[in-house]
């Protein structure tokens, strides 16, 4: 069976999966600050795409939930854009040990036992704030 040369091909739609993905990246960058995570429901709140004064509840750990209209829609083909801008955020972030909040990566320490920090323990995962704060 000979090939069809690349260029003479039919270029194919993205799957839906992988456009919703695209889009709750693209809603991750440009709305990061709005998506906030609450350490103790372990719930995201993500703005909405397309109406600035809503927002929707999140979750992302085991079973994806959203309680967006589309998202009972896009559920068997990875979710709304809502569950990936939450996805992104998780990513790029991680909890305090100190203060228990969501940080970005690059502003995390982890402790080492040169630091001299005698509340925490090696290899915990501080944020800057709370270190400054701790600091003799």
């Amino acid at each position: 069976m000979t090939e069809i040369p690349t260029e003479l091909r039919i270029p194919q739609p993205e799957p839906v999966a992988n456009q919703r993905k695209s889009r709750g990246e693209e809603l991750w960058a440009a709305r990061k600050a709005e998506i906030v995570s609450d350490p103790k429901s372990r719930m995201w709140t993500v703005p909405s795409a397309s109406d600035s004064r809503v927002s929707y509840q999140v979750r992302i750990t085991g079973l994806d939930l959203c309680e967006c209209a589309d998202f009972s829609y896009r559920r068997p083909m990875g979710g709304c854009i809502h569950i990936w801008a939450a996805r992104k955020a998780k990513e790029v972030s991680t909890y305090c040990e100190c203060c228990g909040n969501r940080v970005p990566w690059c502003k995390v320490s982890e402790v080492m036992e040169e630091d001299g920090l005698l509340s925490w323990f090696v290899g915990q995962r501080i944020c800057y704030s709370c270190v400054e704060q701790t600091s003799p």
